[in-house]
């Protein structure tokens, strides 16, 4: 009877002793973790992207410009039929050129950040913002000036003269570099925001 016990008591002996020595190698956890609390890690990655989401839009350049636009068409049928009937005479045109005034804010829009742009660990953080943009083109009507007004327009003929002074404001920055130029500060500005929140080492990039 206790020559067995030997024999089970040594092939526990045994056992153990070739566990232990595979978990100091690291192939399995040490007899010191059975005991020992698991490590908790909280993905803080949606709490950050949902802070930045909330600041919306991110406005890093204010641009204020001026353009000329200018609208012909032919003009009404008495202008057409006078203007046939004097020999050398070009046929009737109405002009309309307006000197428009507007504001560009140009910037980055942060409401479609998603996770996967967004990389955190411990205090660092890397986020690849959405490239710069136009976040909004205004123009000013109390500085809209009839430089020439010649026939009859109407209000919604003037209205998309409007609009294409607006489109020509927004081709002109883009022509500037004001985008690039925005993206620049965008990147600074977020850079210090995500200081604020505590991060040490921080990588921001545009997409």
């Amino acid at each position: 009877m206790t020559r067995p016990l030997l024999k089970i008591a040594g092939y526990a002996v045994a056992i153990i002793a070739v566990y232990l020595l595979i978990a100091k190698m690291g192939w399995l956890p040490s007899p010191a973790s059975w005991f020992r609390a698991a490590t908790v890690t909280i993905d803080e990655t949606p709490i950050i992207v949902s802070r930045i989401r909330a600041l919306s839009e991110l406005s890093s350049l204010s641009v204020q410009d001026e353009v000329v636009v200018t609208q012909i068409k032919p003009s009404g049928t008495a202008k057409q039929i006078i203007s046939m009937m004097t020999p050398g005479t070009p046929p009737a045109l109405d002009h309309l050129v307006l000197v428009v005034k507007g504001e560009l804010q140009l910037g980055t829009d942060l409401k479609g950040l998603t996770e996967k742009q967004v990389f955190v660990s411990g205090d660092s953080i890397s986020i690849r913002l959405p490239p710069a943009t136009v976040l909004l083109a205004q123009i000013n009507p109390s500085q809209t000036e009839t430089f020439i007004e010649e026939g009859d327009w109407t209000p919604e003929q003037v209205t998309q003269l409007k609009i294409k002074a607006r489109d020509q404001l927004i081709e002109r920055a883009r022509q500037k570099g004001l985008l690039q130029k925005a993206n620049e500060r965008s990147l600074k500005i977020m850079e210090d925001f995500l200081k604020t929140l505590g991060f040490t080492k921080t990588s921001v990039r545009s997409q």
